[in-house]
């Protein structure tokens, strides 16, 4: 196979995207923020409105964080995400999937109980490059992106 013409393919894609909040949207996470951290303490629970009323201050600031350009790599070694090697032995499977409405995205599945699936933005450009290198060192399994991920993106984050 080609698999010795070609080492590696690198690009750069923001690690999230992004959509710009307007005024509404800051609004609607405090109303609904401070309206069930009022009902929760008055219901006698006073240890979940304060993580109620934590939880909406973080996702307002965690909101505001501009994307970062992040390098990634698939090479004859592994995947690399912003530096960080992983290795072909601590993966699984990879799938594309190409449904996605801004980018393709490359799931990996690892072997690591903490973090399980690697999501990747994968521009179309270099599909077939990509899947050439996969393709010969892990076996092509049908994933979906997590459905956190989904839901976030739902959120606007």
């Amino acid at each position: 196979m080609a698999q010795d013409t070609l080492s590696s393919v690198t690009w750069e894609a923001y690690d999230h995207y992004h959509e710009e909040k307007g005024s509404d949207w800051y609004w609607i996470v405090s109303i609904i923020t401070i309206s069930l951290t009022i009902v929760t303490i008055i219901l006698g629970n006073i240890l979940l409105g304060i993580l109620i009323a934590v939880a909406g201050s973080v996702l307002m600031l965690v909101s505001t964080k501009q994307p970062e350009v992040v390098p990634y790599a698939v090479t004859t070694r592994g995947v690399r995400i912003a530096g960080r090697l992983y290795p072909y032995t601590t993966l699984e499977s990879y799938f594309i999937l190409e449904e996605d409405e801004a980018m393709p995205m490359l799931l990996v599945k690892s072997e690591r109980w903490l973090m399980p699936l690697l999501t990747i933005p994968l521009p179309t450009e270099y599909l077939d490059e990509v899947e050439e290198l996969l393709a010969s060192r892990l076996p092509e399994e049908p994933m979906e992106e997590p459905i956190v991920h989904r839901f976030l993106e739902l959120l606007g984050l």
